[in-house]
């Protein structure tokens, strides 16, 4: 049945929030971080669940658009969370109230390499992020931080807000079961939609034909030819940090994030698309020496047994080319 919930933040703040009817199937769990596609990943789920009529709860979406912070939630939350009937979607974070057993549901999750997040995450904020209107007197959070970063050095806020963005990484991979969960990179599946939604469907086990696959895929298939720091979607080609953060900077990055680059292979696997044109010139060179040749497919075949090795069982079917 459908539900409508009366919530308190730990801070007396009072919410509503309503849930539709469900549907007889599994529930699962859409996860993803701020500026790591996680917009293109719940506009695909958005679309593959309209189409198959899929009831959808996006309770994340609800909070920002009040101003809460999903650190501001009690355990009462838990109410909302069921087995059967619901795509739950619109997570940029683990909430740290939730205590849902996720080894019940199958739950995606999207990641990113935190240095390209960063340094999206800082020209939305400064530039395009949408920042919705507070009902009554008061303005959002966003509001507030976006006239801070007009005046600041890029270098100093991404180092700023590291941490933080470290800590969300090290909760999912602290709460999300290895048996249930699948991980994607978006470095892997920016430039491959359609094999990347046939293989989240699959795993969710989700009919879908093939005609609706590739309409989803294709409309949500965005490239910008060229970097506007003021659209929301301004530059998809990995590695794109390089050009805009001081090498001082990327070192310290480097050093606050090395357990998270080593976990999520950031360390050793690299799609071809995150090669800089320097890095696959040198590749290409490495590649006339049929000794150097040998090892590097050696080495890449090595890294990629250690993906499939992972405690989270493989990231995708496409990733590893099987």
């Amino acid at each position: 049945m459908a539900g409508s919930f009366d919530f308190k933040t730990i801070k007396g703040k009072e919410f509503s929030f309503s849930t539709p009817e469900p549907a007889d199937m599994a529930s699962f769990f859409v996860f993803s971080l701020v500026k790591a596609g996680s917009t293109l990943l719940m506009k695909v789920m958005a679309d593959v669940c309209k189409k198959l009529s899929i009831p959808v709860v996006d309770l994340p979406t609800h909070l920002f658009n009040l101003g809460l912070q999903p650190t501001e939630l009690g355990d009462d939350i838990n109410s909302i969370w069921q087995e059967r009937g619901y795509a739950y979607v619109g997570f940029r974070l683990f909430f740290p109230s939730m205590r849902f057993d996720l080894s019940k549901t199958k739950n995606i999750l999207l990641v990113r390499d935190p240095r390209d997040m960063l340094v999206s995450l800082y020209f939305s904020l400064k530039y395009s992020h949408y920042v919705p209107e507070l009902e009554g007197k008061g303005q959002h959070p966003l509001v507030r931080q976006r006239a801070a970063m007009q005046n600041t050095d890029i270098n100093s806020v991404i180092l700023n807000m590291a941490p933080s963005i470290k800590k969300h990484f090290e909760n999912y991979i602290k709460n999300l079961p290895a048996e249930t969960t699948r991980v994607y990179r978006y470095e892997d599946i920016i430039f491959k939609k359609r094999e990347w939604l046939e293989d989240m469907l699959h795993f969710l086990g989700i009919k879908l034909a093939k005609k609706y696959i590739n309409v989803i895929a294709d409309r949500h298939d965005m490239r910008p030819n060229t970097e506007d720091p003021k659209k929301h979607i301004r530059q998809v080609t990995p590695g794109n940090y390089k050009n805009h953060l001081a090498e001082e900077t990327i070192e310290k990055l480097n050093n606050v994030f090395r357990p998270v680059l080593r976990y999520f292979h950031y360390d050793s696997v690299v799609s071809m698309e995150m090669l800089s044109a320097a890095d696959t010139s040198i590749a290409k060179r490495k590649f006339e020496d049929f000794a150097a040749q040998t090892e590097y497919v050696h080495q890449l075949e090595r890294d990629l047994e250690a993906v499939q090795n992972s405690w989270l069982g493989r990231f995708s079917s496409f990733f590893s080319g099987k």
